[in-house]
């Protein structure tokens, strides 16, 4: 009878424990047979364990199998998880590819259809002590399986897109991201980020990088037969529906993650998309190529998941959540894209992909577009749901120019300062236009209840654009008074009071005040009855000197008045006195508005990015293409009128 010689030194057999193994066969023995292995196997040698254990498909077939009371017991779901423990820690440090290959084809036929993945962590009664062993388990089943890659593909690619079907298919990753998103342990937490989601990541990456043509298998059929039964298409539509999914003719083109993500949406999609897709394929002439979007969108899913967790480890919880939700976000994704291509009225295959920027930006980007730097699973998905193609075009412009803006970012600043000088100079000069017009304003607050019928001021600017000209009149006529020199006229029918024409050098200005004025509410609270008064305001100004003396009071009645003379006034000021007067958010919007639109049109004749490759071009033929003047030829017979 052969022994190991440390399982001799502890005084245990391989026959002892082959003994227990067997016992295993007995149902009613199984929890006391299970913790007795478990206390025995602690004191065994690897040599023993892995002569024993690791290959003997029956005795896991055994340990994973039988009374379904039996894996919610705490201790047996930890006696399990040891066992597991301990034959994948040998297995994946020998080198032996026969031996490994055979302890994960083992564990493929039974860890993973047994019962404990699709109830037990579902399971709202088990505790978290109970449910982190299974975790455990399934991690180090999926390391044998990514060492057993590096080591033979040939067998491992089989089972790895079967693992990860399996464990769609039997809602192990729900169960999992329901776990994370209760906070069940700060165990699990750690478990899944730091283990779990990168073994899983890094069996996608293996699967995406392989073809299904390569690596032949039940795809293929497994897909037409869900193709059958999702839509049930008559002849004339499987026509067409083939005339627009090319790829369904043939899947050997596809990666293996592309196929699986296919099968799992063809075996869960809702009825919502199905009648919409049918009503496309029916009904219309630009039928949606199902097939080459849902590749497109796993692809896109998957560059994103490798780019982030590359990025940074602020992503590892993201990364995470997206692994874990996966299969929500190609649903999403897909009803999403269904939506754009009806909205955008798309044709081809070159539509799509345009369409898939879109995608793109509602997903991953638009946060950052909104001005937000974090992103999460669900403002992902509310994005999704919320943003209209209208609104995704618009992001997508803004970030295409803010890219473009970033590019240009050390040339331009010149030009930056040279565009909003010439907007102030234009915005300026149209109010300078209105000023000479001049205009009617109250000189007496028209809401005073003391002033039956208040006095009114003409006001314009002088001919020479240096002074402000005021005079008083009763009441305003209909024709404008004229102005010579520094003085105001009556008009044909005009009446003027008694007072003169007052002038106010621009250059003596050196403060405005300014603010509403309300009419006096003489209504009770409790009255039933609407104040038209309150819903009149003036805009009360005064110019004041250097020594805040009052050079001038006038009262406006209107938004756009006050936008008209009030800035306006500012503006002519500040260029007579050099000093910088405050403008209404109004105005500076205009301006900011002005410019933005300025920049972007002259932007345009810039040339591509692509020749931007500021490190490679030294600093003769950077002055030669990036220079100001460069950039000022471009508004050359560029006008606003």
């Amino acid at each position: 009878m052969e022994t190991d010689s440390e399982s001799e030194l502890a005084g245990i057999s391989s026959d002892e424990i082959l003994y227990l193994m067997k016992e295993l066969h007995d149902t009613t023995k199984k929890r006391s047979v299970l913790l007795t292995l478990k206390s025995t196997l602690s004191e065994c040698s690897d040599d023993t364990i892995q002569k024993c254990l690791v290959n003997d498909s029956t005795f896991w077939n055994d340990v994973f199998h039988g009374p379904t009371d039996l894996l919610y017991d705490e201790e047996v779901a930890a006696a399990i998880n040891y066992l597991v423990s301990r034959a994948t820690s040998l297995a994946l440090r020998k080198q032996d590819r026969n031996q490994l290959e055979n302890f994960c084809l083992t564990l493929s036929s039974t860890l993973m259809s047994a019962e404990l993945l699709s109830t037990c962590l579902a399971s709202e009664i088990e505790p978290a002590e109970f449910k982190s062993p299974v975790l455990e388990m399934i991690t180090n089943y999926l390391a044998c399986l990514l060492k057993l890659d590096n080591i033979s593909n040939a067998t491992s690619t089989t089972l790895i897109s079967g693992t990860c079907l399996k464990l769609k298919e039997n809602g192990f990753l729900r169960s999992v991201s329901a776990l994370v998103d209760a906070g069940d342990g700060q165990h699990i937490h750690n478990l899944v980020r730091n283990k779990l989601a990168p073994t899983l990541l890094e069996l996608h990456n293996r699967l995406a990088s392989r073809t299904a043509g390569n690596y032949p298998g039940p795809v293929g059929a497994t897909l037409s037969k869900l193709m059958d039964s999702f839509f049930r298409l008559d002849v004339f539509a499987l026509e067409k529906f083939l005339s627009v999914n090319e790829e369904f003719r043939d899947f050997s083109k596809l990666t293996l993650l592309n196929t699986i993500d296919l099968v799992t949406f063809f075996q869960n999609s809702n009825l919502s998309f199905k009648k919409k897709f049918t009503e496309r394929l029916l009904f219309e002439d630009d039928a949606f190529p199902i097939v080459l979007a849902l590749t497109l969108i796993s692809n896109e899913l998957h560059n994103f998941y490798v780019s982030k967790s590359t990025e940074n480890k602020s992503n590892e919880d993201l990364v995470t959540q997206c692994i874990l939700h996966h299969d929500i976000l190609i649903f999403a994704s897909m009803n999403k894209l269904l939506e754009l291509w009806v909205a955008s009225r798309a044709q081809d295959a070159e539509d799509l992909r345009s369409l898939l920027d879109l995608l793109n930006i509602a997903l991953f980007e638009s946060e950052q577009s909104l001005g937000s730097t974090q992103i999460s699973m669900k403002t992902c998905l509310q994005n999704l749901k919320i943003l209209s193609y209208s609104d995704l075009r618009k992001l997508q412009v803004n970030k295409i120019r803010n890219s473009h803006y970033r590019s240009w970012d050390k040339q331009v600043s010149q030009f930056d300062a040279m565009l909003s000088n010439q907007v102030s100079e234009f915005v300026c000069h149209q109010r300078l236009l209105q000023l000479r017009k001049g205009a009617w304003v109250y000189s007496e607050n028209p809401l005073d209840n003391n002033v039956k019928h208040p006095k009114v001021y003409f006001v314009v600017l002088s001919d020479n654009q240096m002074s402000l000209l005021a005079r008083e009149y009763k009441n305003r006529s209909e024709e404008s008074p004229t102005v010579q020199g520094n003085d105001i006229t009556s008009g044909q029918d005009g009446s003027p009071s008694k007072s003169k024409t007052t002038m106010i050098p621009l250059k003596k200005i050196a403060q405005f005040q300014h603010w509403e004025v309300h009419a006096e509410n003489r209504v009770p609270k409790d009255a039933k009855l609407i104040n038209i008064l309150n819903k009149t305001v003036y805009t009360e100004v005064q110019i004041l000197d250097k020594d805040a003396n009052r050079l001038l009071k006038f009262y406006l009645d209107t938004k756009e008045a006050s936008y008209i003379w009030l800035d306006g006034l500012k503006l002519i000021a500040s260029a007579s006195t050099n000093k910088k007067f405050s403008l209404s958010k109004d105005t500076k919007s205009q301006i900011e508005t002005l410019i933005d639109l300025r920049k972007n049109v002259q932007m345009i004749g810039l040339d591509d990015q692509s020749d931007l490759n500021l490190a490679d071009i030294d600093s003769e033929s950077e002055e030669q293409y990036y220079n100001l003047n460069h950039l000022q030829k471009i508004s050359t017979n560029f006008h606003y009128e």
